[in-house]
């Protein structure tokens, strides 16, 4: 999984087979983050977090489906998608339970709120 992260960015690719387009399933992804939070590698999953808090929305409080692994830019794809919302707020607070650190929810403060509504 550590594999699958863009190192720049934090998104984490659900296939790498060039077919499939090096999307990033926001839901997935944002599991993948808790994976790494669970697995300890707290610093991959702040970054996931941190670009998932200035990731495209289609109205605030959504996410799109799929973003771009390379660039983080939506990928059209079957629209809307809300799950992402609340797997959102599991990590967002999953993190935070874990390292005590509020930063990342201070910083990622309006789109959580724009998710909590």
């Amino acid at each position: 999984m550590k594999h699958s992260q863009n190192p720049t960015l934090g998104t984490f690719v659900a296939s790498f087979h060039p077919a499939y387009g090096f999307k990033v399933w926001g839901r997935d992804a944002i599991f993948s983050a808790m994976i790494m939070l669970a697995a300890g590698y707290y610093g991959e999953a702040e970054k996931f977090l941190v670009w998932l808090n200035t990731a495209s929305q289609p109205t605030p409080g959504t996410f799109h489906t799929c973003y771009d692994w390379y660039t983080g830019a939506n990928v059209g794809f079957v629209e809307p998608q809300y799950d992402s919302a609340g797997a959102a707020l599991m990590a967002y607070y999953y993190l935070y339970k874990l390292t005590g650190d509020d930063s990342i929810i201070r910083s990622s403060q309006q789109t959580i709120r724009a998710i909590e509504q």
